[in-house]
């Protein structure tokens, strides 16, 4: 078998940081834990990138100057994944026309968004 590839090793590197406050299944697992804090954040950036390819153009890209359209701050949205309720701050814009793709519909209602919860 091959070594690894450097980007498997900055995975590793990052896992490795990530675990280094581990004290048990709580500080994993629980309601704050490591699992629960990545997967907010995993999913608040997923929004990010929705709302970057929506407007055309990333946060402070010079290309959004005058574009007609721009970030508007952030709402206020629950979605339940696997049971569990998660507050997240999806991004808005100017227009009022960006619609979520990762939480446009009720997660717990949607066997497609129910992998999610599988899958992270």
């Amino acid at each position: 078998m091959a070594g690894k590839t450097q980007q498997e090793k900055q995975k590793q590197k990052l896992i490795d940081e990530l675990l280094k406050d581990y004290d048990g299944p709580k500080s994993f697992w629980g309601e704050s834990g490591l699992f629960a804090q990545l997967k907010k954040l995993i999913i608040d950036r997923v929004l990010d990138v929705e709302m970057d390819n929506h407007l055309g153009y990333t946060r402070h890209d010079p290309k959004g100057n005058n574009s007609g359209n721009s970030r508007n701050g952030r709402g206020k949205k629950a979605v339940v994944i696997d049971s569990e309720e998660l507050e997240l701050a999806p991004p808005r814009d100017r227009n009022g026309d960006f619609e979520p793709q990762l939480i446009s519909i009720p997660i717990n209602q949607c066997a497609r968004h129910r992998q999610l919860g599988r899958r992270i």
